[in-house]
């Protein structure tokens, strides 16, 4: 979560924030790594900064200007389905410009054509989060037809099941590269535009 605040060095300053996403919750429960565990999961005290909002009543639409979200522009990869699909709704709903970018391009598409039919503003990507190059050119594509990029969500991510001794080394690499050097890639990118523009917010999300 990047505020307008300024250090002795004149530098912005940037903090990554980390939701992690328990089973349990009718939303993709969110609480926070550093809360203590006898809160309720779902509870949106335990939520990182400006995202207890994104999580309201999904039966109430929010017109735009009222949020803090209203012409801001985010990207969130993974966002075909699951979580995913739900934040880009969430923020179109809104007032947001949602960027839904997946592995999976015709889901994507899928996904921003629903929204835009339904009022809200959204644009699909197909990417591949393991390819830092292709995460940098989004976020510089992102940045060139909106002018910004306020929000990344690093939400892609798979899960491997199984006994360890049906586990393949390529099973356990597929799964770094994607949950967590495509968390590092997005990360890296979406920071370097965020600090030249002196605000944006970063969400890691995590099943556990």
């Amino acid at each position: 979560d990047c505020t307008n605040g300024e250090a002795t060095t004149g530098v912005p300053r940037f903090e990554v924030g980390q939701a992690i996403l328990p089973a349990g919750c009718p939303l993709g429960p969110l609480s926070s790594a550093s809360k203590p565990a006898e809160k309720p999961a779902c509870s949106q005290d335990w939520l990182p900064h400006n995202l207890a909002q994104l999580f309201h009543d999904r039966r109430v639409y929010n017109p735009g200007m009222t949020s803090s979200f209203h012409n801001r522009v985010a990207i969130v990869t993974g966002g075909a389905s699951g979580i995913g699909r739900a934040l880009c709704e969430e923020l179109a709903r809104c007032g947001a410009v949602a960027v839904v970018a997946d592995i999976d391009g015709e889901g994507a598409q899928a996904v921003a054509s629903a929204i835009n039919a339904n009022g809200g503003r959204a644009a699909a990507a197909p990417l591949d989060v393991t390819r830092a190059a292709d995460v940098e050119r989004l976020v510089e594509d992102t940045v060139l037809a909106h002018g910004r990029l306020d929000y990344m969500f690093n939400n892609a991510g798979i899960g491997v099941a199984g006994e360890v001794r049906d586990l393949s080394l390529d099973h356990w690499r597929k799964c770094i590269d994607i949950n967590l050097w495509g968390v590092i890639h997005g990360t890296t990118a979406a920071y370097a535009a965020m600090l030249r523009q002196g605000s944006g917010h970063i969400v890691n999300t995590a099943s556990a």
